[in-house]
C-alpha cells in the first residue's frame, strides 16, 4: 500500500519535503531583531529555496554559492543599505534593481542564516522613509 501512495504525486512531495526536512520552519527569531529590522510571520523562519541572484555589477550568482563558505548572507535592494551588525560573519551583496526574485522586492534587505532559512528582513517601506530605496525599472 506504501508503494501504490509513492506514485501519486502530491503524497510522494509531501514524504520527501518531511523525510530530507526542507518543511521545516522555525517560526521564533534566533536574536531579536536589530533596529529597522523585523522578524515576520509566515517569512521568518522559512527555507529559502536557491535563487538565482543578479548583482548590482551585472554578475550572476546563486544564493546557495553564497552559503558555501557557511556565512549568513545579507541581500540588499536598498542603496547604501547599512550591513546588518554581525560584522565579518555576514557576506553583503547588493542586487541589481529590479532583476531579483520578487519574494525579495518587498524588502529593502534581508538576512539569510547559514543553513539557508530567512531569519530577518528590512522592509522597503523602512528603507523609503530614510531615502535609501532603489528605483525599480
Amino acid at each position: 500500500m506504501f508503494g501504490d501512495l509513492l506514485h501519486v504525486p502530491e503524497i510522494n512531495r509531501r514524504l520527501a519535503a518531511e523525510v530530507s526536512g526542507f518543511s521545516v520552519a522555525y517560526p521564533d527569531p534566533l536574536f531579536a531583531p536589530d533596529d529597522g529590522w523585523e522578524h515576520q510571520n509566515g517569512v521568518s523562519g522559512q527555507r529559502l529555496s536557491d535563487l538565482d541572484l543578479v548583482l548590482q555589477d551585472g554578475s550572476r550568482t546563486t544564493l546557495y554559492r553564497c552559503l558555501e563558505e557557511g556565512c549568513w548572507v545579507q541581500l540588499r535592494n536598498a542603496a547604501n543599505a547599512r550591513a546588518f551588525p554581525l560584522g565579518a560573519a555576514v557576506i553583503n551583496l547588493d542586487l541589481a534593481p529590479g532583476s531579483n526574485n520578487q519574494l525579495l522586492a518587498e524588502f529593502a534587505s534581508v538576512l539569510v542564516r547559514p543553513d539557508g532559512y530567512l531569519a530577518n528582513v528590512r522592509p522597503a517601506h523602512h528603507a523609503q522613509e530614510q531615502g535609501r530605496l532603489l528605483p525599480t525599472r
